[in-house]
């Protein structure tokens, strides 16, 4: 599924009634939560397992979280367990061997795959178990102190990238409802059309910056290698899925403009570079006051109600 608008709608949109151009953007992407959240719940309690996968900087997190609340406030109580808290730790030294290829952020050999599997059959079987949490800072991993026992025809989300993998997520197809999502709209900019990746670049440079100790220019120098990996262990199994659902928004490059614009601005050129500063200097800018404490976008912004960090 691909969809096109352009920059100057999206302006003219914004400036004709700024309110309203960012609770339409939001309702559309409700309204696709709605829509499958309706198709899986008939049969969701005897198929417990929802997954949820996608690039990085798709919104996956927040995606799960709001569908979480919309199973709950219809009487299932569900859980929402992110896959990368089953990340390996990964020594701060090793980053070096990134470009070299010897680290592959984005492989599936990332993920202690024999804990996964263990706690997969235990919450099916409705058995408590202590889930791991993954600390992005430090690149750790350890006991996050919480056991989960689900109870019968309560619903589990999982949520990550390589949640679509069968190698990863190793239960029967009667068991689980898949779901890709991804920022699947293109934004034409003058005579250039922006590929969704560099929507989801500034998603990524925006929670880096905040969460990860990051650059923008350090988060750029890592495309390669995220989009690689979107190639080889995340494309490949999205004819898996039995939803998708297209998590752009289009007063995105508004609001990040006056945190990445300046920076980018004095960045060494490359061609990434050039198409993000013609973007975001085309963009109408956009107070992040007007963003949502439930936007799916504050997953990269900050100040969500579905995220601690």
């Amino acid at each position: 599924m691909k969809n096109y608008t352009n920059i100057d709608t999206i302006n003219t949109q914004y400036r004709s009634d700024p309110q309203d151009a960012v609770r339409t953007a939001d309702a559309i992407f409700q309204q696709q939560l709605a829509e499958t959240a309706e198709k899986i719940h008939a049969g969701v309690r005897q198929c417990p397992i929802i997954l949820i996968a996608g690039p990085s900087g798709s919104g996956k997190t927040t995606t799960a979280k709001k569908l979480e609340e919309i199973f709950d406030s219809s009487g299932l109580e569900t859980h929402t367990i992110p896959l990368d808290n089953y990340f390996r730790s990964i020594p701060k030294e090793d980053y070096i061997h990134i470009k070299s290829g010897k680290l592959d952020l984005e492989s599936p050999e990332r993920l202690n795959t024999e804990l996964l599997s263990e706690h997969l059959r235990k919450l099916i079987a409705c058995e408590p178990v202590t889930l791991p949490y993954y600390d992005f800072a430090t690149t750790t991993s350890r006991c996050s102190g919480i056991t989960l026992q689900r109870k019968p025809e309560e619903p589990i989300i999982l949520e990550g990238i390589h949640a679509l993998n069968p190698d990863v997520i190793q239960i029967p197809e009667n068991q689980r409802f898949a779901i890709y999502v991804s920022v699947q709209t293109h934004i034409s900019c003058g005579d250039t059309t922006m590929h969704p990746l560099y929507l989801r670049l500034m998603r990524r440079m925006m929670r880096d910056k905040k969460y990860r100790g990051r650059t923008p220019l350090e988060t750029l120098e890592m495309l390669s290698e995220v989009e690689r990996g979107k190639l080889r262990f995340i494309k490949p199994f999205r004819r898996y899925a039995t939803h998708e659902i297209d998590t752009f928004f289009s007063y995105e490059p508004g609001v990040y403009r006056n945190v990445l614009l300046p920076e980018l601005e004095q960045a060494p050129p490359c061609e990434e570079i050039t198409l993000l500063c013609k973007l975001l200097r085309a963009a109408e800018p956009v107070e992040e006051s007007r963003i949502s404490q439930t936007a799916l976008i504050r997953e990269f912004l900050g100040g969500s109600i579905y995220h601690e960090k």
